[in-house]
């Protein structure tokens, strides 16, 4: 069969580019410096027996789908405050049906422009990122077998369109003040996504609040809570499919992460997120592991 891979629910929207916080994790709200720069590399896993279709409900898979990922992002400062670069994607996703198949292969792309507009009295920046179609939609299986065709169709690497996300991003970081030992931040995100190939557009969102404690040696770790999604327009006329691709896909997912710095410039971060409520997505949580680095200021 063909390889080829898919999109793991949260990909759409919580990506490692999603990450934004004070210091080393400064993503889209707080914009780089110029010549300063943040990279992360991440592994996901899901193991799902139902999806919820296109109606919102839960139903049964015929069998057990499994997928396993690589997701890259990185940004980096252009012009002081008012231009950061960003891409990210996955070049390399695995997915399986049990007993039936499975593909592998590059997924999707996106490139990504923010601007800073306010540095107070919170953080907030535009920008836009144009999701490239280098995957592959309609995944091969081996000439005349019909059935295996059918499979490795059900697990495309890529929707196969163009298409803008239209970004605002705002951030605020407070806390350790007297004898309060938490330090926090807080990032609102939302977006205007404009698809192609007949696809119905959709609305992303995103709210996160990353929490330390602000002491020695505890200033390592934060705890970061996270809620976002994706809301298309298409309502239940959602396309047929179970893996997070294509039209109408609508979710609300959670995700809880742990992440230690190891040194000033490095760390990791697990974690784990699910879903709330879905069209068109696996229902089972993925778990995640990234490493990260920053340079410049």
């Amino acid at each position: 069969m063909r390889r080829a891979a898919w999109l793991t629910l949260g990909v759409l929207l919580g990506s490692i580019g999603s990450l934004a916080a004070p210091a080393g994790l400064r993503a889209q709200a707080w914009t780089r410096a110029q010549g300063a720069g943040f990279a992360a590399l991440s592994y996901r896993s899901i193991t799902a027996n139902a999806f919820m279709a296109p109606d919102g409900t839960k139903r049964e898979l015929p069998t057990t789908f499994r997928q396993h990922s690589i997701g890259f992002y990185g940004e980096v400062g252009i012009i002081d405050r008012y231009l950061t670069l960003s891409v990210d994607g996955e070049p390399f996703r695995y997915a399986q049906l049990d007993e039936q198949g499975a593909t592998y292969g590059l997924g999707d792309l996106r490139v990504g422009a923010f601007t800073g507009v306010l540095v107070a009295p919170f953080h907030l920046a535009l920008g836009a990122q144009l999701g490239l179609p280098s995957g592959d939609p309609r995944p091969n299986g081996p000439p005349g077998d019909v059935e295996a065709q059918q499979v490795a169709r059900s697990l495309p690497t890529g929707d196969g369109e163009w298409d803008v996300n239209l970004r605002a991003v705002a951030g605020h970081s407070f806390g350790n003040t007297g004898n309060y030992p938490l330090s926090h931040w807080v990032v609102g995100d939302v977006g205007y996504w404009v698809r192609t190939r007949g696809f119905f557009d959709a609305i992303t969102y995103r709210a996160e609040i990353g929490t330390k404690i602000a002491r020695e040696v505890w200033d390592r770790f934060a705890l970061i809570l996270r809620i976002a999604g994706v809301q298309s327009f298409a309502g239940k006329n959602a396309g047929a499919g179970f893996i997070g691709l294509g039209d109408g896909v609508s979710y609300t997912s959670w995700s809880v992460d742990l992440m230690a710095t190891i040194h000033p410039q490095f760390g990791i971060i697990i974690g784990v997120d699910g879903a709330f409520r879905g069209m068109s997505v696996p229902a089972a949580p993925a778990y995640k592991i990234t490493l990260f680095t920053s340079f410049g200021s």
